[in-house]
């Protein structure tokens, strides 16, 4: 009995010596520091764009260092063409492989927008019908209590699901032979909902869709997608993960310890061969931002196809001649009266915002201080009228960025409840139609103290004292709400 007794300890002890070990290792750096992360970049950027790059790559660094990273890969392009593509630190755990602009990644659910680019070039081609039923093109699923359409399935509101034990969309874990035997997993199963009536995340879905545009062209998926999308668009480092002996393909996942994040570790090669088009392409940064380009205009897609319904992305056509306009927002938003002053800067004349609600008002605030004209009165019983003189000859002006209120209110509220508790918030921003919370608590009894109130780029700013307080209840009043 004593025996078995001093086992416990002893195996606690061990338990705790090997989480610290496990720990200590998981924790080591991988780069000394950010200047020791390695870095390679197919070509040198341009005089234009060579001063941004060198910025990012420096932040690239930093990031790969500060939050012990094996490394990380990134694009860009302007007007379609990549201006810089660079790989930092390193493939595999070995320290020995680095990642470059060719390195190849496990793409996961943003495999969607490939297979979504493929069914938008069956559509355009006359080949796919997105409103038809998906039984048109996939024979083996058979017709449920509803109608489905490659449409609904494209955003995730056809109720095609497998739900697992915490209710999210479960991930095929067998192996599939064909996008056939994919299909059939789903196939015996209800729709979780009437299509079109409710959203959710669906990788069967996905699968679905997969199906539908093999079915659509009459070939298998990864042909359609090699000679339909991946050719046109020079993507030439992007494959279904099932391709062999691949070269150039990153083999380090997340690695966690009792649920805690610990990095990353050696990958085990997973089976993706059900995913399909729902997750089961690898890719590089540079190809996906090729793809991403090819949406933004005509060319690989139609001009109608990228406009079609109003969807993402939104293309916005500027007016030669802006007019000044009256605007009274249908609600309450800071977002949509700004959106109107930013834009009346181009309009000759007089904008006028009328607002039923004030909401905040830093933008008002940003522009007189750069020299706008622009005036604000009160409109009614709670709102205001902001008018702003459009083509202003606005001027330079420093501006020194205040601490955010919303950010103070949490030591705010833990030195007011921790006895004893004095604390001082340096630089705060004070704006009225931001501080409901500051006079709420007040209301209540709280010890708030602004001290050196000054006004910094047009913005009220005060340090703020807080000592613990005792509290009284207290009715919010309507007024502080949107504050």
């Amino acid at each position: 009995m004593k025996a078995a007794l001093l086992a416990i300890p002893l195996a606690l002890a061990a338990l705790v010596v090997g989480a610290v070990v496990i720990w200590s290792l998981s924790r080591a750096p991988r780069h000394k520091d950010a200047a020791s992360v390695p870095s390679a970049a197919e070509a040198a950027p341009g005089d234009r764009y060579a001063q941004a790059a060198e910025d990012s790559r420096r932040l690239a660094r930093t990031l790969v260092a500060g939050d012990n990273l094996a490394g990380l890969s990134a694009a860009v392009a302007v007007n379609g063409e990549i201006v810089w593509a660079e790989g930092f630190g390193w493939a595999i755990g070995d320290g020995k492989t680095p990642i470059t602009p060719r390195t190849r990644f496990r793409l996961g659910a943003l495999s969607k927008p490939f297979t979504a680019m493929a069914a938008a070039r069956l559509h355009d081609q006359g080949r796919l019908d997105l409103d038809a039923p998906v039984q048109r093109y996939v024979p083996g699923y058979p017709a449920k209590a509803w109608p489905v359409t490659t449409r609904q399935l494209l955003g995730d509101v056809a109720g095609v699901h497998r739900i697992r034990g915490d209710n999210n969309d479960s991930m095929p874990v067998e192996h599939c032979a064909s996008l056939d035997e994919a299909v059939a997993l789903v196939a015996g199963d209800p729709l979780l909902s009437e299509p079109g009536t409710q959203h959710r995340y669906s990788i069967y879905g996905w699968i679905l869709v997969s199906a539908v545009v093999a079915g659509a062209s009459g070939e298998p998926l990864a042909r359609f997608m090699a000679r339909q999308v991946f050719e046109p668009l020079a993507m030439e480092r992007t494959v279904v993960s099932e391709t062999r002996d691949l070269d150039g393909v990153t083999a380090l996942s997340p690695h966690s310890v009792f649920g805690k994040r610990l990095g990353v570790q050696e990958a085990r090669r997973p089976d993706y061969s059900c995913l399909a088009g729902a997750g089961a392409f690898l890719s590089t940064p540079t190809d996906l931002v090729r793809l991403g380009s090819a949406t933004l205009k005509p060319g690989l897609l139609k001009a109608e196809t990228i406009a079609e319904g109003g969807r993402l992305p939104l293309t916005l056509h500027g007016a030669h001649d802006p007019i000044p306009i009256i605007y009274e927002p249908p609600a309450a938003s800071a977002q949509l009266k700004s959106a109107v002053l930013l834009a009346a800067l181009s309009a000759p004349g007089e904008t006028t915002v009328l607002e039923k609600e004030a909401t905040r008002d830093h933008t008002e605030k940003m522009l007189v201080h750069y020299g706008a004209r622009l005036s604000v009165t009160p409109h009614g019983e709670h709102g205001r009228r902001v008018v702003l003189k459009g083509q202003p000859e606005l001027s330079a002006a420093s501006v020194r960025v205040p601490a955010d209120p919303s950010s103070a209110a949490f030591p705010m509220a833990a030195a007011l409840i921790v006895p004893g508790s004095d604390i001082v918030l340096e630089g705060v921003m004070t704006n009225p139609l931001r501080t409901g919370l500051f006079t709420t608590l007040r209301e209540m009894g709280a010890s708030i103290e602004m001290l050196d109130v000054r006004n910094e780029g047009g913005e009220e700013v005060a340090d703020i004292r807080v000592r613990a307080s005792q509290f009284v209840a207290s009715r919010c009043r309507p007024s502080a709400r949107p504050r």
